[in-house]
């Protein structure tokens, strides 16, 4: 890819086709993009930051050293997370669009990906991003139930003492993937709490964000026995037992959501929650 774009509030390096970049090829890659990339979007010097994922070519020592010399500031991203990069939402946009092209061979491929990437509309790429005050801020693995074990009252006292939003996601047993970004850390309630800032979201097989609707502001509910996001006329957007193991997910007025699991109740595989520092 020849062009940069800015998703999820940061600069994101174009991908290589059909190659294993080594770290030189990777840092001409950078040097020729990133520069007139970050001047083509008006993004004043130290105001942007570096985005990339954990593949060894970009997390080697010469990389970093390379990097350093650029004084570029880099997301550090999680190591072990259950594919939270938005851009790879983009990546499978593009692939599954080249593929109803057929392309015999590796010039019809390059020709084929920089016309499909130049239809992706921005719109896409809006929908990809979180608020503007996450950017920036180092990603937390706050909670895991493979690391922490799977109790609700162990995940309220790890996010006891912080004052960051939170974002949970969820991989359940057919393998889907979706979850919810909290205005406000999870915490024991009497009433709802949070902002319009709170938004469901599934991020596998397929990605949609549901965005605040203004219809009622049942943003989170912590009990002793269960946690929820969104609601209304009885049924929860998002809902998750004390042990964290079972869950429901139903259409509310909040945010307007579809059923984030295939089926209205699902059993929860893996939960992580993660904050930014």
């Amino acid at each position: 890819m020849v062009e940069v774009q800015r998703c999820f509030g940061v600069v994101l390096l174009p991908l290589a086709l059909g190659t294993h970049l080594q770290c030189a090829r990777n840092h001409e890659i950078w040097s020729r993009n990133a520069g007139p990339s970050v001047r083509k979007l008006g993004l004043h010097q130290r105001s942007w930051v570096f985005q990339q994922d954990n593949d060894p070519k970009h997390t080697s020592n010469s990389t970093k050293k390379w990097l350093e010399t650029k004084c570029c500031r880099v997301l550090k991203w999680p190591v072990m997370s259950l594919d939270l990069n938005p851009t790879e939402h983009l990546w499978r946009d593009l692939k599954i669009a080249v593929a109803r092209r057929h392309p015999s061979n590796l010039r019809y491929l390059e020709q084929f990906a920089k016309e499909e990437w130049s239809k992706i509309p921005f719109e896409r790429c809006k929908k990809l991003e979180l608020p503007p005050r996450t950017v920036g801020h180092t990603w937390q693995l706050a909670y895991s139930t493979s690391r922490h074990g799977a109790s609700l009252k162990s995940l309220y006292r790890k996010l006891s003492a912080t004052d960051s939003p939170v974002l949970i996601v969820i991989k359940d047993a057919l393998d889907e993937v979706f979850g919810a970004f909290l205005s406000h850390a999870l915490r024991p309630s009497e009433t709802f709490y949070g902002t319009g800032e709170t938004f469901l979201f599934m991020l596998h097989p397929r990605f949609k964000c549901f965005r605040w609707t203004g219809e009622n502001s049942f943003f989170i509910k912590g009990d002793l026995d269960c946690f929820a996001v969104g609601g209304g006329s009885g049924h929860f957007g998002l809902w998750v037992d004390e042990n964290l193991y079972l869950g429901r997910s139903s259409p509310c007025y909040t945010f307007n959501n579809c059923c984030l699991s295939e089926t209205d109740d699902f059993r929860v595989m893996e939960l992580e929650v993660w904050t930014f520092g």
